[in-house]
Order: C-alpha cells, then structure tokens, then sequence
C-alpha cells in the first residue's frame, strides 16, 4: 500500500504515538545523565557553547570596526606647521639656482663613494679562516631528548627506530631507570617476555617506588597467564591506591581465571557504584562469559560502550588477547 492511499491516523492515536516518543526520549536523557560523565560532558558543552558565542561576538565587533574604517574619507586637510614647511621649500627651489641645486644634490653622493672606494683600496686583504666545528658532547639535555625521543616511538610502536636510540642510550646511561624501563616496554611490544620480566625486575631494584614498573611486571605476569603472581603483585598495588578500578580489573579477571568465585565477589564489591571507566561491567561481563551466559554478557558490554565510549577500548582489547571475546 502506497503512502497516499495509507489510512490517517486519528488525533488521538497520535496524540499517543507523541507521548510514547517523548518517554522513550526522555528514558534514554535519564539514563544517561544520571553518570556523572554524561553530566560533565553537558556542562563542558554549555562551556564550550558559551565561549563561542563570546568568540563570535567579538568577531562581529572586529567585522564592524572593520566596515566602519573602510568607509571613513580620507583626511584632506593638512596641518599649519606641515603647510609651512611645504611653503618654505617652494621658496627655496624657486629662489636657489638650477645649478646649486644639482650641486647640493650630487655632493652628499660623491663623498659615500669616495669613503666605499678608499676601503676597499686601502685596506688589507687577508684570508679568513672559517673555524672547524666543535663536536658537542652528550650532556644531560641530549640525553633527556633521547629518552624522550624514545618514549614517543615506542607509544608510537615505530620499533625499529626506537631500538637504535636503546643501542645509543646503552652507551649513554646505562642501567639506569629509565632505560631499564625503555627496553621492558620495547620487549613487552615484542611479546618477548622473559626478557620484559627481567629488564622491569632491574629497573624496580633501582627505584623501588615506581607505580608504573611495578604495573608493567604485574602485567608480564598476567599476559603470560601466571594468574597467582599476577593476583598477588596487583594486590600490593591495590594496597597502596585502592581507587585504581583497572587494577580491580584485573584483580577480578585474576579470580575468575582461577576459578575463585568468592575472591570475584570480594573485588567486585570493591568497585564504586558510578565508576568512572567502565571497569565494573566490563568484570561482571567476563564473568557472564565465563559461565557461558554470552546473552547477559554482550548486553552488559553494549551498555558499557554507550555509555563510557571510547574509554572501553582497552576493555575489549583485554578480552580478545584473553579469549573472551573473538
């Protein structure tokens, strides 16, 4: 049936078709601005939309200045003491003869000339040596470049390169911190990791504190699926930081794969009802995985991308190196 020959709805059926829609609308608003995320995305696009109207009224102010200096006249009028001046040069051309004039004009030139021929004359001529250049040593501002330098390419997994500036800080400093650090992350992209666990183990007897060393071995641990180590290197780390909803993460992921149910349950109570990742339902979900309920659990993950977004990267990027996911 064509859209022309379709009965017409009542206006009570459609005063109801609205109703639903504004509901449904309205449940979808509720929903979202019930996270504290959803509400400071609100309030920084009030921000945003505030200071862009500021921004184009002071465009339009410039745009209107503008218009009103283009279609100023132009001053015509000269002043008292510039007519003089204008007056009393008149005079003296009309009363100084053409020759003095030329005179006048061609004397200043002659002597520039005179004074730029007699250096040139009279000066020594003697070849200039041009100093060889001073090969500067690596000092500490080079070095803190390097290592810079090497931390880009390596977020930036250009390899390759990164391991020529590893060979030149090897030189450099070696077994200090931060080259330690370098080369368990350069072997961590690698999948390398024994030599990842050894190169994170150096670089934690030299700083012992390190919260981020202590992670990247706790990590090794977990990629090389030795669960009980890891379990145990992340609860030192949740001893010292226990807002950190990734490393409740992976406490809870630790458990399930232990099949310890009443350690799961410990650490998911842990985590706090609004969260601010998606760290709770992404742990409830594996879960659900794990016990083959696939259903509850892709609903739970489909909630979670809605509402935290791009933040559930590194959550689906956890499932597929485990098997949770394809």
């Amino acid at each position: 049936m064509s859209a022309s020959n379709a009965p017409r709805k009542g206006p009570i059926q459609s005063a109801f078709d609205r109703t639903g829609d504004f509901m449904v609308k309205g449940l979808r608003l509720w929903r979202i601005l019930r996270s504290r995320r959803a509400r400071r995305i609100h309030s920084h696009r009030q921000r945003m939309s505030q200071r862009e109207d500021a921004l184009q009224k002071r465009r339009e102010d410039w745009a209107a200045r503008q218009r009103r200096r283009k279609t100023r006249k132009p001053r015509r009028v000269r002043s008292a003491r510039s007519l003089m001046r204008l007056e009393r040069l008149r005079q003296f051309h009309r009363q100084t003869p053409p020759g003095r004039l030329l005179a006048l004009g061609l004397a200043p030139a002659a002597v520039v000339s005179l004074v730029v021929v007699g250096l040139f004359v009279f000066s020594p001529t003697k070849p200039r040596l041009q100093p060889a250049p001073v090969s500067k040593a690596p000092g500490p501002q080079n070095l803190r470049e390097l290592q810079n330098e090497t931390a880009r390419l390596l977020t930036d997994n250009r390899l390759d390169e990164a391991q020529k500036n590893l060979e030149a800080l090897d030189k450099l400093a070696p077994d200090t911190f931060i080259v330690l650090s370098h080369h368990g992350a350069m072997h961590m992209l690698r999948k390398d990791y024994p030599a990842a666990r050894t190169a994170f183990a150096k670089a934690l007897e030299v700083k012992p504190d390190s919260y981020v060393t202590r992670y990247n071995l706790a990590e090794v641990e977990f990629l090389t699926k030795n669960y009980p180590e890891a379990e145990r290197l992340f609860r030192q780390m949740h001893e010292v930081n226990r807002g950190d909803e990734i490393i409740l993460f992976r406490l809870a992921l630790c458990a399930i794969f232990q099949n310890s149910g009443e350690r799961f349950d410990r650490y998911l109570k842990e985590f706090p009802p609004e969260g601010r990742s998606p760290a709770r339902q992404y742990a409830a979900a594996a879960r659900l995985l794990q016990d083959r309920k696939t259903g509850e659990a892709t609903r739970l993950i489909q909630q979670a991308r809605i509402i935290f977004g791009d933040q559930t990267i590194f959550y689906d990027t956890t499932f597929r190196e485990m098997g949770l996911v394809k």
